[in-house]
């Protein structure tokens, strides 16, 4: 008999996973001493592609910032934004659609991107620009806790230059499915003729995960990689997904204490002022959202409401237009 993808023991091992700092399934089984390698690429193939492991990055370290863009009206053409690493149908009354990009943006193209989100074609659009951010899958008796994440970062322009190969790895990292063949497989669609430009030394062109584990090894090595993202199909079925600002961190804290009971995971990213979050939850959160303190609300927007729907709109990070690997510079 087959496990369940939503047995109490696979659940255990996705918390683990989402904190865990290494990249890969070998790697996943190194820090998660409980579970052999076998185990856990078994699990793998039980959830195929219900499952994204996004290792969350501290994408500033190589010259990059978040940028959360909310498309009203959207056609089409919004899904080709060239910053783009995931996108979702969200809606402010679960009546309208909007279309929500989750963008990934060169500190030295903001203003030109910018420029390129106000003339989207589309009815009004709104931006959010954050630093990196962090998810916590809470069990049912772990308390909320929220990382202090450093507020000024130094550009490594030398770790670009010496391994320009992370920053197709780490865009193709967001779209499924995200094994490492299939990572350096994309890798060789898109950008073909520059392959070698992305690899110092010999190139294994068909067995190329050996580049894609290298350049993880290396993300991991430097001390980037604070956790994981998961987008686990299985456990957000019946679930909804809020997104949300708040004020400051302890509206954050206490908001979460408020909600604990209904809550199954928080996506939180710092904003010059605040922070904007992703509580996902089971459907009696909107209840709960609306008897909290009147001084509570107060200091929290409610932006959109995801139902996860999926599979999730397709759109790709432009790397072969934006990064040049002979340089290991954004154009």
């Amino acid at each position: 008999m087959g496990i369940s993808p939503l047995d109490p023991t696979v659940l255990r091992h996705l918390r683990r996973l989402q904190r865990a700092t290494g990249i890969g399934a070998h790697a996943f089984s190194v820090q998660d001493d409980q579970r052999s390698p076998r185990t856990i690429y078994r699990w793998r193939r039980i959830v195929g592609d219900r499952l994204l492991i996004i290792p969350s990055v501290q994408v500033e370290v190589l010259g990059l910032r978040h940028a959360h863009v909310f498309i009203t009206d959207a056609r089409e053409e919004c899904l080709r934004c060239p910053y783009a690493v995931e996108a979702a149908w969200v809606s402010p009354d679960l009546v309208q659609h909007v279309l929500y990009l989750h963008c990934l943006v060169p500190v030295s193209q903001q203003r030109r991107a910018a420029a390129l989100f106000a003339a989207l074609p589309s009815g009004p659009v709104s931006v959010l620009w954050s630093g990196s951010g962090w998810q916590s899958c809470l069990g049912p008796d772990e308390e909320f806790t929220l990382p202090v994440q450093p507020t000024h970062f130094k550009v490594d322009d030398q770790l670009l230059r010496r391994h320009p190969l992370v920053v197709p790895v780490l865009m193709e990292l967001w779209q499924y499915p995200n094994s490492m063949s299939a990572v350096w497989f994309r890798i060789r669609a898109r950008d073909g003729p520059r392959l070698r430009s992305y690899v110092h030394g010999p190139t294994h062109v068909v067995n190329g995960m050996l580049h894609v584990r290298d350049a993880c090894h290396t993300l991991s090595g430097s001390g980037l990689v604070t956790g994981h993202v998961l987008r686990y199909y299985p456990l957000l079925q019946g679930c909804i997904e809020v997104f949300l600002t708040v004020s400051n961190r302890e509206v954050l804290l206490r908001l979460v204490r408020e909600l604990r009971l209904w809550v199954r995971a928080v996506e939180t990213y710092p904003l010059a002022e605040g922070f904007f979050c992703r509580l996902l939850g089971v459907y009696q959160l909107m209840d709960a959202m609306m008897t909290l303190a009147p001084e509570l609300r107060q200091c929290l927007r409610v932006l959109f409401f995801h139902t996860k729907r999926h599979p999730s709109p397709r759109v790709m990070f432009a790397y072969n237009d934006l990064f040049d690997p002979r340089t290991g510079t954004w154009r």
